[in-house]
């Protein structure tokens, strides 16, 4: 069961640093959709203000 965790979380941070690499190249509303793709990948909900 850990390495299976292990995988899934690998696999989360693979996601989180390949839209983080694509948010810093895009700006204006495709900015906003790899950021999304980062909180996803990330396991984080942005507040309400974002």
């Amino acid at each position: 069961m850990n390495w299976i965790i292990l995988v899934v979380a690998g696999f989360c941070e693979v996601g989180f640093t390949y839209c983080l690499g694509h948010a810093k190249a895009v700006e204006g509303l495709a900015w906003w959709g790899w950021m999304a793709g980062k909180f996803m990948g990330n396991g984080i909900v942005p507040p309400d203000g974002l």
